[in-house]
């Protein structure tokens, strides 16, 4: 299984994962998707708060919870 993870390391979307990766990617990069939110709210949030640049990670696909 796939899970999204936003800047914090937080998984987001589909709490139980992805079968594949490409399905994790199409809901990560999709506009209309859930975890496509979660994932800007959590990188716009992160920036506001730090006001630093260099955490230029904005969500990553990983295969392990």
């Amino acid at each position: 299984m796939f899970y999204i993870r936003n800047c914090n390391g937080a998984i987001v979307g589909n709490a139980k994962g992805y079968r594949t990766h490409k399905g994790a990617q199409h809901q990560a990069e999709t506009r209309t998707c859930k975890a496509y939110a979660q994932i800007w709210c959590a990188f716009y949030a992160n920036e506001a708060e730090n006001k630093k640049a260099g955490n230029n990670l904005i969500y990553s696909i990983t295969d392990s919870k």
